[in-house]
C-alpha cells in the first residue's frame, strides 16, 4: 500500500499487483502522461480539480479485464464516521474489454467523469452538471482526514475473479446475470396472456434495496428482475413483442464468474 498527502486528507492506495493490476497514483511521475493519453490540453483544464483524488488502473498482466470495482473509504474528521463510495465499471456485451493487457483506465471519484475520460468525450460533459459534481463530491473529499483507495474486485475475460470483494461485487454480477438469463429464457418461450402473467409476477417484487455491500445475490437478482422486467414490458407495449425480443440478443449483459483466484 502506498500513500501521499495532498492538502488535508491523507490518501492510501492498494491495488491487486499480485494479479497483474496496478494503480498509477497522482504522485507518480507517470500519472500525467497516462491522463494525457485520454484528454486534450483543453480537456485537462476541465478535469484538473479531480485529479488529486483520481487513480489510473493499469493492466500489467496478460488477461483482459471485463469488470472492476474500486472503493473509496473515507473518514469524516469531526465525527470519525466512516463512509464508502463504490465505483464499478462493466464492459458492454458487444464491446471490447475494459482494460486490455498493457492498457490503462483513468478513474475519478466522479463516476460520470471517469466514463467520459475513458471514452475521450470530456468536452461533451455538461459543464453545469460537472461544476455541481465538483462542488459536492470534491468538497466532501477535501474535508476528509483519511481516504483509502482500493481495487476491491477485478473480473477477467476468462471468467476469473480476483480481489477481497468487501463490496460483494460478485453478488451483483451473479444476481444480475441470473435475472437476465431468466428474463431471456421466459420472454423467448412465452407469448400472449402467459407473457402478460409472467411480467406481472416478475415486476411485482417489493424487495427493499439496501446499500451495495449489504445486498445479497438474491437481492440483486430480485431487484434487477423487477426493474429490467419493467423495461422489457414497456418496450413490448410500445413497440411489440418482436422488438422486445430483438433487444434480448445482448442478454445477459453481466459477465459470469467462472472461478475465484485468491
Amino acid at each position: 500500500m502506498s500513500s501521499f498527502v495532498t492538502g488535508q486528507p491523507r490518501l492510501e492506495y492498494k491495488a491487486l499487483e499480485n494479479h497483474g493490476v496496478e494503480f498509477i497514483t497522482p504522485n507518480s511521475a507517470a500519472f500525467r502522461g497516462e491522463i494525457d493519453k485520454f484528454v486534450s490540453p483543453n480537456d485537462f483544464l476541465l478535469i484538473q480539480k479531480a485529479l488529486p483524488f483520481s487513480v489510473v488502473i493499469k493492466n500489467s498482466g496478460s488477461r483482459p479485464i471485463s469488470a472492476f470495482l474500486v472503493r473509496y473509504d473515507l473518514i469524516f474528521p469531526q465525527s470519525g464516521r466512516p463512509t464508502t463510495h463504490h465505483f464499478q465499471h462493466i464492459k458492454s456485451p458487444t464491446g471490447p474489454p475494459l482494460i486490455l493487457p498493457g492498457s490503462t483506465f483513468p478513474l475519478t471519484p466522479l463516476g460520470r467523469l471517469s466514463t467520459a475520460i475513458h471514452k475521450r468525450r470530456v468536452a461533451e460533459v455538461n459543464q453545469v452538471a460537472l461544476a455541481k459534481l465538483f462542488n459536492e463530491r470534491l468538497g466532501e473529499y477535501e474535508s476528509q482526514t483519511n481516504i483509502a483507495v482500493s481495487l476491491d474486485s477485478v473480473l477477467f475475460t476468462d471468467g476469473v475473479f480476483a480481489g477481497p470483494d468487501l463490496s460483494n461485487f460478485t453478488d451483483l454480477l451473479q444476481g444480475c446475470a441470473r435475472a437476465e438469463e431468466e428474463l431471456k429464457a421466459q420472454t423467448s418461450r412465452l407469448d400472449g396472456a402467459e407473457l402478460d402473467q409472467y411480467f406481472a409476477k416478475a415486476t411485482s417484487s417489493q424487495f427493499i434495496e439496501k446499500p451495495m455491500p449489504l445486498m445479497t445475490e438474491a437481492a440483486h437478482y430480485e431487484t434487477h428482475l423487477r426493474e429490467t422486467g419493467k423495461q422489457l414490458a414497456a418496450i413490448r407495449n410500445e413497440r411489440g413483442t418482436a422488438a422486445m425480443r430483438q433487444g434480448l440478443s445482448s442478454f445477459p449483459r453481466y459477465p459470469r464468474i467462472q472461478r475465484r483466484e485468491r
